[in-house]
């Protein structure tokens, strides 16, 4: 059985993926059509799906580089992941957040601007279809290959911007629509002012501005600017809807990103709702602000305890540990530096090294240490660092390691609510020990 690597050394880096996890990168087959991993509540999740959020990951591109418990390590987490993802959305819906108006107003938003880049995509692929049909298949292999593709995309460029002028044209005409231009003179801009109108579509000047702006405190000719876009914008997305262009699973799949990411915020909001909470914490975790120590290591590494305490012999007599590094150690790099390591950080030596050197005076030679390299004869030329940062330089770290704390205890909590019913029955435990 292959071993699995505890998702747990993953899990700051996978966290962070969670938090931009979205219905994009769980989309491939549907879960019907799919391998079912696990349901949470009555929504499942699939091999599929968990493949998509992989690739979607700040990872993927590494992903292969990993051995292959690694590999199942990282599944693990991501499906953990998903699964939290899952219940964040459940928990918005029985708090009823997506029926919040602000969330239906960017919803509505989403869909009137998916609307208009679909069609868009749509006629560009029209002209772009018309060209290539028209394009002599002499041409095709004649000259210089990058030459041709230039032209052509120049040709489609100039193509699509006429047929869209053309297109926008024919739906005004369609729509009756007038535009009332006069309305955005200075002195004559009110709010409420019709700006545009037809059967259908109608503009008012506030649809112009942004928040906080006032009519006369706009450019006039940014204003128009302005208007020729949502002029174009309604009349395309309205095209759009006579067309009945499908984008159901677009809008829905940015309705559950956004109640999850709601639902997010007031949770993080709830947990880290002051200063005074970071103070708290920073203040009860204190290895989360202090700067690694570094040492000045010299040492004589030896292959058996007998050789490094004669080792230590000499040296405690009077010999030098330099000359007895270059003559005798085992450690190649050593060897060649006479024992020379350089600034080493405490939290990246051998744990037997750390808690052997913490303690030991700048110049005193140490009691013979075992690793798994050797057994080793050390000697601390100086030490630097070690001090604590003030909150100010690490808050952003503080409130993230506070957050990962409490979203392991959110997931334990909201798997009491929200039941996580595994449907690998002979997997479970492989699975179980990777997300754990």
């Amino acid at each position: 059985m292959k071993r699995i690597v505890p998702a747990r050394v993953l899990a700051t880096a996978l966290a962070v993926a969670l938090l931009h996890l979205s219905t994009a990168a769980l989309s491939g087959q549907s879960a019907t059509e799919s391998q079912v991993l696990v349901t949470v509540g009555s929504r499942a999740i699939s091999a599929d799906q968990l493949e998509g959020a992989l690739r979607s990951s700040p990872i993927a591109t590494q992903f292969n580089t990993f051995d292959e418990d690694v590999q199942a390590g990282i599944r693990g987490q991501m499906l953990k992941d998903l699964i939290y993802s899952e219940m964040l959305y459940q928990e918005g819906l029985s708090h009823k957040v997506d029926q919040r108006p602000e969330v239906l107003d960017q919803v509505e938003s989403y869909r009137r601007g998916e609307l208009f880049r679909q069609y868009l995509s749509a006629l560009r692929q029209e002209v772009a279809t018309g060209i290539q049909g028209s394009v002599d298949p002499s041409e095709r292999n004649r000259g210089d290959g990058d030459a041709v593709a230039a032209a052509r995309a120049a040709s489609l460029a100039e193509k699509f911007a006429e047929v869209k002028k053309q297109r926008l044209l024919e739906l005004g005409t369609q729509d009756h629509l007038t535009v009332f231009r006069d309305a955005l003179a200075p002195g004559q801009r009110r709010a409420d002012s019709l700006i545009a109108r037809g059967d259908t579509l109608v503009i008012h000047l506030s649809d112009l501005l942004y928040r906080g702006e006032e009519p006369e405190g706009v450019d006039g000719v940014e204003l128009l600017r302005r208007l020729d876009g949502a002029v174009e914008h309604g009349l395309f997305v309205q095209a759009a809807e006579r067309a009945r262009l499908n984008i159901a699973d677009h809008v829905d799949g940015f309705r559950r990103d956004l109640v999850r990411q709601v639902v997010m915020q007031e949770k993080e909001k709830a947990w880290v709702p002051d200063r005074a909470t970071l103070v708290d914490y920073y203040n009860s975790h204190p290895a989360l602000s202090r700067v690694p120590e570094e040492w000045h290591v010299v040492q004589v590494v030896s292959a058996d305890r007998a050789s490094a305490e004669q080792v230590r012999g000499k040296i405690v007599d009077g010999e030098s540990i330099y000359r007895i590094a270059s003559e005798q150690s085992t450690d190649p790099y050593g060897r060649q530096h006479g024992g020379d390591m350089g600034w080493v950080r405490s939290d990246q030596a051998p744990p037997a090294l750390r808690s052997a050197l913490e303690h030991l005076p700048d110049g005193q030679i140490s009691p013979v240490i075992e690793t798994a390299l050797g057994f080793h004869v050390v000697m601390l030329e100086g030490r630097r660092g070690g001090e604590q940062r003030p909150l100010n330089e690490v808050a952003g770290g503080i409130r993230r390691s506070l957050i990962l704390e409490r979203l392991a205890q959110d997931y334990a909590a909201l798997s009491q609510r929200y039941p996580i019913n595994w449907n690998l029955p002979e997997h479970k435990t492989t699975i179980s020990a990777k997300i754990d």
